[in-house]
C-alpha cells in the first residue's frame, strides 16, 4: 500500500506541475503580446515579470522530468512486486532496464577501449542494440552538459532527421490572400517558390591526447573527451550557422550574406535593434540577437534610449548564469561576427532573427558528437589525435526571419 500511495502521489503532483506550466506559458505568450503596445515605464516591469516566470518554467520542466521518471520506476517496481508474489517467490531480485547496460563499468571500459582502437568485438559482447553503439550515459550526459553551455544558437532551430538530401520549398513571395462573395469567383493567387537543399558535411575538429590521458580510467577518460572535443565541434557549429559560406551548398550555410537574409546598413546607435527588427516579418517570434561580445560590453553597455535609460539588461538563470538582453531581446554572442569597433564597412557586425526560420538537418539520425581516436596520429612524443565530427546540414528556410546589420561608411570627421 505505501508503494501505491507513493505512485498515486508522484503522478499527482506531475498533473499540477503540469498544469502550472501550462500556465506560465500562456502568461509568458500574454506577456509578449503587451510588450510591444507597452509603454516605456511598464516594459521593465513585463520584462522582469517574463524573466521570473521563465526561470520558473525551466525549474518546473526539470521537476516534471524527474517526476516522470520518478513514476515510471514506481510503477516497474509494482509491477515487478505484483508478479514476484503472484509467484509465491520469497527472494525479489530487482532488474535493470535496458538503458542501464550502457550505464556500467564493463561498458563504459569496452567503450573506451573500442575508442582507442577501433575494435569493437568487446562492446558487441555487451550489448544487444543491433542498430550502432550506444554511448555511455556517463558521455551522453557530458554532450548534453556541453550542447546546453555551446550550442545556444542551434538549440533554438529546426531540427530533422531526414537520411539523404533534403529539399525545402521556400516561398519566396506570394499575391497574398484574396477575400470573394458567396457564388463569387476569385482570382488566382499568385505564389513565387524557390529550394532550400541541405547536403549535409561532417564538422570535425581535433585534439591532443598524451599518454597520460590515454591512461586515464575509462570515466575520466569519457568526461574530459566529451567536455573538450564536444565544446570544439559545437562551437565550430555555431560559427557556421552565422556565418559560414560555402560554394557547393553544402554543410551548414550561415545566416549573414544569405540569399533570405536580408540586409541593412547602419551606424550601432540605441535604436538599431530595433531598426532591424522592424524588417522582419509578421511571423516572426523568439528575435534574438546574434554579435561579438565585444560588441555588447564595449559598445551596447553604454547606450541609453531616448529615456536616458540603458538598453541592455544582464539577468540570471536559476542557475546563476547571466544572460544578456538589448533592448528586450535576448542576446546570443558568436566570435565569427567582427567587434564593431573592428569592422569594416559594409560588412555585418550584428544580426537579429527568429531561429525557427532555419533548419538543422542530422542524417544520421543524432545530433550527438561522434569521437573516434585515430591510431594512425601517434609520433614519438606519444602525442595521438582525438576526432570529434558532427554530420550536419544547416540553412536558412524562411525569408524575412533574418536581418543582418552592415557597418556603414564612416562620416566625415570620424
Amino acid at each position: 500500500m505505501p508503494k501505491l500511495l507513493a505512485s498515486l502521489q508522484a503522478r499527482k503532483e506531475l498533473k499540477e506541475k503540469q498544469e502550472r506550466l501550462t500556465e506560465i506559458t500562456g502568461t509568458i505568450e500574454k506577456r509578449s503580446s503587451e510588450f510591444d503596445d507597452a509603454e516605456v515605464e511598464r516594459r521593465d516591469a513585463i520584462l522582469t515579470e517574463m524573466e521570473e516566470l521563465k526561470n520558473e518554467q525551466r525549474s518546473l520542466e526539470t521537476e516534471i522530468k524527474d517526476l516522470e521518471q520518478r513514476s515510471k520506476t514506481l510503477e516497474r517496481q509494482e509491477t515487478t512486486y505484483s508478479i514476484i508474489q503472484s509467484a509465491g517467490q520469497t527472494v525479489i531480485e530487482q532488474r535493470n532496464d535496458d538503458s542501464d547496460q550502457y550505464d556500467t563499468p564493463e561498458y563504459r571500459s569496452a567503450f573506451v577501449n573500442y575508442m582507442k582502437t577501433g575494435d569493437e568485438m568487446e562492446l558487441r559482447s555487451i550489448t544487444t542494440d543491433t542498430t550502432g553503439i550506444p554511448i555511455p550515459k556517463i558521455l551522453q550526459n557530458s554532450i548534453e552538459r556541453a550542447w546546453e553551455k555551446y550550442g545556444k544558437i542551434a538549440g533554438r532551430a529546426k531540427k530533422t532527421s531526414i537520411k539523404g538530401v533534403l529539399t525545402i520549398p521556400v516561398e519566396k513571395t506570394s499575391s497574398g490572400a484574396n477575400n470573394r462573395e458567396e457564388g463569387a469567383t476569385t482570382e488566382e493567387g499568385e505564389i513565387t517558390l524557390e529550394e532550400v537543399v541541405l547536403r549535409a558535411m561532417f564538422t570535425e575538429k581535433k585534439m591532443s591526447l598524451t599518454d597520460e590521458t590515454m591512461a586515464l580510467a575509462a570515466d575520466e577518460f569519457l568526461e574530459y573527451i566529451g567536455d573538450d572535443i564536444t565544446q570544439k565541434v559545437l562551437v565550430e557549429q555555431e560559427k557556421q550557422i552565422v556565418s559560414r559560406t560555402h560554394e557547393g551548398g553544402k554543410g551548414i550555410i550561415g545566416i549573414v550574406g544569405n540569399k533570405l537574409t536580408k540586409a541593412i546598413k547602419s551606424a550601432l546607435d540605441f535604436n538599431t535593434v530595433n531598426r532591424a527588427v522592424a524588417k522582419l516579418c509578421d511571423e516572426v517570434d523568439e528575435v534574438i540577437v546574434i554579435m561579438n561580445r565585444t560588441t555588447f560590453y564595449d559598445n551596447i553597455m553604454g547606450m541609453t534610449d531616448t529615456t536616458g535609460k540603458p538598453i541592455y539588461q544582464i539577468l540570471t538563470d536559476n542557475q546563476g548564469k547571466p544572460q544578456h538582453f538589448v533592448n528586450g531581446l535576448a542576446v546570443e554572442f558568436n566570435s565569427s561576427l567582427p567587434a564593431y569597433d573592428e569592422c569594416v564597412e559594409d560588412k555585418p557586425y550584428m544580426a537579429v532573427g527568429d531561429m525557427s526560420g532555419y533548419r538543422l538537418n542530422y542524417p544520421d539520425g543524432s545530433d550527438n558528437v561522434k569521437t573516434l581516436v585515430d591510431p594512425y596520429t601517434k609520433s614519438d612524443n606519444g602525442i595521438v589525435k582525438l576526432k570529434g565530427k558532427l554530420l550536419a546540414a544547416g540553412n536558412v528556410a524562411k525569408p524575412g526571419h533574418f536581418v543582418q546589420i552592415n557597418k556603414p561608411a564612416a562620416s566625415v570627421g570620424q
